[in-house]
């Protein structure tokens, strides 16, 4: 019962912490109350999953063919607009431990379909095109082609990622 209280609430506090200064403070209250009411062991257990989840370095080292868009909703709806072929579209987030489990995925699948463009969206930093595309958990793919989604997949399953991509090229 102890560890499932920590592995529901350490998720939720970096869901509800988009700020960073905000997020290690909530993680530092976590620790806090987690010592008082369970002991120093469980609050050690939450310092490491802090440890790993803030020093885990950049999502995806080598983005390959991925390209990691961070323009305007208008430069984006541009860049659909001049793609006649599948595009795969990550709306993602640094925090989510699925998108980053992912992320090296795409990247291998994007050196195999080179037919194929992948882009990466940080969610968070593209509120207003996540909320455009209806984005409501991460990691979310949309599949386009010429100018509209055909299929969507949400959460981080290769294996319907790959059957998807197959299917719609």
């Amino acid at each position: 019962l102890k560890l499932q209280f920590l592995y529901f609430i350490a998720p939720l506090t970096l869901r509800l912490a988009m700020n960073d200064m905000l997020r290690k403070l909530l993680w530092m209250a976590l620790a806090a109350f987690v010592a008082v009411q369970y002991g120093m062991m469980y609050a050690m257990v939450v310092y490491f999953v802090f440890m790993k989840t803030e020093n885990a370095g950049p999502m995806v080292k080598d983005w390959k063919k991925v390209l990691h868009f961070e323009g305007t909703n208008e430069e984006f709806n541009v860049l659909l607009t001049n793609k006649s072929s599948l595009v795969v579209v990550d709306f993602y987030a640094t925090w989510c431990p699925p998108c980053r489990s992912l992320a090296p995925k795409l990247a291998d699948l994007s050196e195999q379909h080179l037919d194929v463009t992948f882009v990466g969206i940080n969610a968070d930093n593209a509120r207003d095109l996540a909320a455009q595309y209806e984005v409501s958990c991460y990691p979310t793919l949309k599949f386009v082609k010429d100018s509209k989604v055909l299929h969507t997949v949400q959460g981080a399953d290769i294996n319907q990622i790959v059957d998807t991509i197959n299917r719609l090229k």
